[in-house]
């Protein structure tokens, strides 16, 4: 590394890219400004068109997966990788004739560098196209080899289960994809080294882009080895200052996210810590990219010229002399400032006209119902009165309760299968009668009424709920009951209330007992884990553990008429994050902090929704 570190051609490319670094920046400034004139419509357009399944907008990666398999993902992915490209060889470009002006003497100007760039677009745009097919018949066998590698190892089981189970399958998978991976790189970075040269070839106009990919395929035989190394070195190190940039940002912003959202309830909050944390990573990030960029095209340069006989004998000034004709014609008068000012103006209105129409498409927030955990939040003791009464004061649209039956039939509002945790007293529920629980108060003492915080039936339960909220009744089994399926349909049409209770359970046995005594009431499926398509469950909607949801899941629900529930979220940034995913409804612990979340989400701009997604890449909600 010492030798790389003193090679004079390293130390004279610094040197001399700090020095133009002025030019370099203007003309970057000029394609980065270019580009996102187009690409912001083109991208806000492709999520305005609602193009991603189900009206999701995509944010992880089973979906990411999914809507780059569809043909406007690969559209879109076509798109902008040409325009990155294009927007790359473009600013090469610039500062390739950049560097060559200070190599023959004169002072580089940025309208002389436009109009030279400008003479040659039609050539980098031909150049750029066969790049890109290139590119993409390169992946297929990439793609292919990943595709036979998942078809080998993970086809026969639900990924979920693979990514949550870890049989050996797994890793088997991850170790050949790994080694096809790096292989599958090492071809692409040789074939990249042994026409590394192309480029500048072909800006020098000396040769057809057949003829400089030739000759600097077969000069990378000898000479090419040394800027290999050189450039080897540099991309390692712009690698390794990007890497730690972003691993202490990520860490930051993880650490400043996660306080936030835990000390306030205030989802705007968040948005506005994740627009500081955009902010200072994109900042950071055109400063280190400009930098490396400008270096390694200085490097290039002048090892073409310094170093190959590509060029022929002499430094390429005479073509720099020729009349300008074609497009520069056309473009030079429009360098003039008091043209060209009103121009990227108007280009600037035109684009962010076009971008606020197609955000303004975007899909509004879905509404989403909120159940409150247990009956209601604390310092109400669960599935109590008191805690009901708590959940009506939240503004919560359910209650959701556990019941079970006593040894003498009676259906009650209990979670465990014993009173020990809840009442401080080892009875069983199915080893005792409800007579001997009946003066019971359960703990914690809120301050209400003794009376308000017994052991409740279902039946007083849904006569103090009746018209006030509805009810989302779990059968708790400890042990299969066969007759507590058919006691609770036989409360619930005694109060008459089936149009305002929803039932679930974890036991399907249970639930397909329920359902088949009463058809006309929703029921649902409880899931923590599961293997295959839990959507295929007939009912009529999933309260599925908030770490096993995705927007596939949601998806194939949604195609079947099919709610899907989140369990247990208690804080802002998870309930936020789940809500934009797309869920229907919400169990939580904090019914209250719920509906201000919504009704945050509701009042939001289309931007601050999308810094909210971006703000769940970074801070996991599964750890809420």
């Amino acid at each position: 590394m010492s030798r790389i570190d003193y090679d004079p051609l390293v130390r004279s490319s610094w040197s001399r890219m700090l020095r133009l670094w002025k030019p370099m920046a203007a003309w970057t400034l000029l394609v980065w400004l270019s580009v996102a004139l187009i690409l912001a419509p083109v991208t806000t357009m492709v999520l305005g068109l609602e193009i991603f399944q189900g009206n999701d907008l995509v944010i992880g990666n089973e979906e990411l997966l999914e809507w780059l398999k569809s043909p406007a993902g690969i559209s879109y992915l076509i798109v902008s990788g040409a325009l990155g490209l294009i927007s790359s060889v473009v600013r090469f470009a610039g500062i390739f004739e950049i560097v060559t002006e200070d190599l023959n003497g004169r002072s580089p100007g940025l309208k002389v560098t436009v109009l030279r760039v400008t003479r040659i677009i039609p050539r980098l745009f031909r150049a750029c196209l066969l790049a890109v097919a290139a590119s993409m018949a390169v992946l297929v066998p990439f793609a292919g080899g990943l595709g036979l590698l998942y078809y080998l190892f993970l086809a026969e089981h639900d990924i979920n289960f693979y990514l949550v189970i870890r049989p050996p399958e797994l890793y088997y998978a991850l170790s050949a994809g790994a080694m096809w991976s790096l292989l599958w790189i090492g071809g692409v970075l040789y074939v990249f080294g042994r026409s590394v040269l192309a480029l500048p070839a072909y800006l020098s106009n000396d040769y057809t882009l057949i003829e400089a990919v030739r000759k600097s395929w077969f000069l990378a035989k000898d000479r090419t080895l040394r800027l290999l190394r050189l450039m080897a070195f540099f991309i390692a190190a712009w690698l390794i200052a990007r890497l730690a940039m972003d691993t202490l940002l990520i860490f930051t912003a993880s650490r400043t996210l996660g306080f936030v959202a835990e000390y306030s309830p205030s989802v705007r909050l968040v948005v506005m810590a994740t627009a500081a944390f955009v902010a200072l990573s994109l900042v950071l990030g055109i400063v280190i990219g400009f930098f490396a960029f400008s270096f390694g095209s200085t490097l290039l340069t002048k090892f073409y010229y310094e170093d190959t006989n590509l060029h022929g004998s002499h430094l390429p000034a005479r073509r720099f002399r020729r009349t300008r004709t074609g497009m520069a014609d056309i473009v030079e008068p429009w360098l003039r400032p008091q043209r060209i000012i009103p121009l990227v103006l108007l280009a600037g209105v035109v684009s962010l006209i076009a971008s606020a129409y197609w955000l303004d498409r975007l899909p509004e927030p879905r509404e989403t119902v909120i159940a409150a955990h247990r009956a209601g939040p604390a310092p109400a003791p669960e599935n109590t009165l008191s805690a009901l009464e708590q959940a009506i004061e939240a503004g919560a649209d359910y209650s959701e309760i556990d019941v079970q039956r006593t040894r003498d039939g009676v259906v009650v509002l209990v979670h465990d299968a014993d009173l020990m945790r809840v009442a401080g007293v080892p009875l069983v529920l199915s080893e005792t009668d409800y007579g001997e629980m009946d003066g019971l108060v359960q703990r914690p003492d809120d301050g209400t009424s003794p009376r308000e915080r017994r052991v409740v039936t279902l039946s007083d339960m849904l006569q103090r709920a009746d018209g006030r909220i509805r009810l989302m009744i779990e059968l708790k089994y400890h042990g299969f009951d066969p007759l507590l399926a058919e006691d609770v349909v036989t409360v619930i049409r005694e109060q008459e209330m089936e149009d305002q209770v929803a039932v679930m359970s974890l036991d399907l046995n249970g639930l397909r007992q329920f359902i088949h005594l009463a058809p006309d009431i929703r029921t649902g499926y409880i899931s923590a884990i599961a293997i295959g398509d839990i959507s295929r469950t007939p009912v009529d909607f999933l309260a599925i553990n908030r770490q096993g949801i995705s927007s596939g899941l949601i998806r194939n629900a949604r195609h079947r008429n099919m709610d899907v529930y989140a369990w247990t979220v208690n804080r802002g940034d998870a309930m936020a994050e789940l809500i934009e995913k797309g869920v229907d409804g919400l169990l939580t612990d904090n019914p209250a902090l719920a509906v201000l979340v919504q009704k945050e989400l509701a009042e939001m701009t289309v931007v601050e929704r999308l810094l909210l997604r971006f703000q769940s890449l970074i801070v996991d909600p599964a750890d809420s």
